[in-house]
């Protein structure tokens, strides 16, 4: 399988209706750019508030499609933004976003059926 994608719980959740999980996937692709976008502002406006927004928004959905690395570099992410004083971990956004890339491209290869759920 993928290196980024996990689609176990996925599967767990929709107790194994391809259907259901294929309704998922397609709806993390909808929204996923838009929050990664987010993201990306939030970093280079240097927002903590919106950079924690941004991660927290995104963090469930990338749970649910199994990209574990990811989840913890949002996780971290969060965590930092929301101390006082802030601290932003742009490196890790620069982490994060290639592997975002990388998800997106995996869960579409799921939905054409070239890589099997």
């Amino acid at each position: 399988m993928a290196l980024h994608v996990d689609l176990g719980f996925l599967r767990r959740i929709c107790k194994g209706d391809h259907a259901r999980m294929a309704e998922f996937i397609r709806a993390y692709l909808t929204t996923a750019p838009r929050l990664y976008e987010d993201l990306t502002e939030a970093a280079q406006r240097g927002d903590a508030k919106a950079l924690s927004a941004a991660t927290h928004d995104l963090r469930p959905q990338v749970h649910y499609m199994g990209a574990h690395r990811l989840a913890e570099l949002l996780e971290t992410i969060d965590q930092q933004a929301r101390l006082e004083p802030p601290v932003l971990r742009i490196d890790l956004v620069d982490l994060a976003l290639p592997i975002g890339g990388a998800l997106s491209v995996e869960l579409h290869e799921v939905l054409e059926g070239s890589v099997r759920p």
